[in-house]
C-alpha cells in the first residue's frame, strides 16, 4: 500500500457514489472492451471447454481471491457483502462479475486490451456490483471503487490462464 492510499480511501468514502461514469477516457476503454468481447466471444468462453469439476474451482478460486483483496483492503464493503441477506440477493450477479473480471484479464493477457482499459473495465463493473449490494441493503456503504479494485485480483487470475495458456500451446 502506497503513503497516500488510506488518505485516498478516507477522501473516496466522502464523495458522492455515482452509478455513471462521466471521464470520456474511461467511458471509451469501456466500450472498446465491450466491443472487443464481442468480438473475441468464441476464445473467452474459457469455462465451455472445462469440466464440471474445474469450473466449480475456478469459480471457488476467483471468489476466494475477490474475497481475500475485499477482506484485507475494503472490510466495509466485505462485511456488507457477507450479510446473509445480500450474499442471498447478489450471488447470482456476483458470478457473472467474477467471469467478467476473469474474461477481461484474459483479453489483456493475450494482448486485446491494455492495462487502462482493463482498469476502467473493473471498475465499471465494480460501480455495478457496488449498486447491486446497496440495493440489497439498506444504508450500505459499499462504494464501487472498492469492488472493482479486488476485481482486479480476479483479472490477474484471467491474465495469467492467458499466459499460460499461451505458452502451454508453444510447447506443442
Amino acid at each position: 500500500m502506497g503513503i497516500f492510499d488510506g488518505f485516498k480511501k478516507r477522501v473516496a468514502y466522502h464523495l458522492p457514489e455515482t452509478a455513471e461514469i462521466h471521464d470520456p477516457t474511461a467511458l471509451k476503454h469501456i466500450q472498446e472492451v465491450e466491443a472487443l468481447l464481442k468480438v473475441h466471444a468464441a476464445e473467452v468462453q474459457i469455462l465451455d471447454g472445462l469440466t464440471k469439476t474445474q469450473q466449480d474451482a475456478l469459480y471457488s478460486e476467483l471468489i476466494n481471491r475477490f474475497g481475500k483483496e475485499l477482506k484485507i483492503e475494503y472490510p466495509l464493503e466485505s462485511s456488507e457483502m457477507h450479510n446473509q441477506v445480500v450474499l442471498q440477493k447478489v450471488m447470482p450477479t456476483l458470478y457473472d462479475v467474477l467471469l467478467k473480471a476473469f474474461r477481461c484479464g484474459y483479453m489483456m493477457g493475450r494482448g486485446w486490451i491494455t492495462k487502462e482499459q482493463r482498469a476502467d473495465y473493473t471498475i465499471s463493473i465494480g460501480d455495478s456490483f457496488a449498486s447491486e449490494v446497496r440495493n440489497a441493503m439498506q444504508n450500505s456503504r459499499s462504494r464501487g471503487f472498492a469492488f472493482g479494485s479486488a476485481l482486479t485480483s480476479v483479472a490477474a487470475a484471467g491474465a495469467s490462464f492467458a499466459i499460460g495458456e499461451a505458452a502451454y500451446k508453444q510447447e506443442k
